[in-house]
């Protein structure tokens, strides 16, 4: 069975054209189906079990002041993608690099970079510079430090952003101590 257009047509009565109509709106309750409950059903008719979306080759234009979720190809992936009318969001398929230094992407603009420092053989005090394999594109906000001693000396060891060198490539840590053997970082910004 397939969908006929222009059923009834302006000449036709209804009583000629009822079994197309009839099987057009079958058609429609079946394809609308697809990804709903059909309006047959008694219970929750038209509530979505799944939303189907096309991979479009470019962004769509939005023709309408409001939000558009849709599907394209990202180096031969479908990626979901998100626009609202002035910007384009990726919200899947993310760049990730979650080997040694690493950083994420979310879709608010806000990064996550981090990574760890091998400071072994520094003297103390010393000052280390960490440069990020990406700089942010804007601004770094925060970096979070933790020292892992090479001993058990448990005396106060401590290892600490110096003020003044946080920017959006790298910032520079001071040492207090050479039994700190390495320092994990974890820095935010967008």
């Amino acid at each position: 069975m397939t969908y006929q257009q222009n059923i009834p047509a302006a000449v036709d009565k209804i009583s000629q054209s009822q079994v197309d109509i009839q099987q057009n709106f079958q058609q429609l309750d079946s394809r609308f189906a697809n990804d709903h409950v059909a309006f047959s059903v008694n219970v929750n008719p038209g509530l979505h079990k799944q939303v189907s979306i096309p991979v479009v080759r470019l962004d769509p234009v939005l023709v309408a002041p409001a939000g558009m979720f849709y599907t394209k190809a990202v180096a031969g992936v479908t990626e979901a993608f998100f626009s609202n009318g002035t910007t384009v969001s990726q919200l899947t398929g993310l760049p990730t690099d979650v080997t040694g230094d690493g950083s994420v992407a979310f879709v608010n603009g806000v990064i996550m970079k981090w990574g760890v420092l091998s400071t072994s053989g520094a003297p103390a005090p010393a000052t280390r510079n960490v440069t990020f394999q990406v700089p942010f594109p804007i601004n770094c906000y925060n970096v979070q430090l933790t020292g892992v001693l090479n001993n058990l000396d448990v005396t106060e060891k401590t290892a600490a952003v110096r003020s003044g060198t946080l920017t959006a490539a790298g910032f520079s840590m001071q040492l207090s101590s050479n039994s700190i053997g390495q320092v994990f970082w974890f820095a935010i910004g967008n």
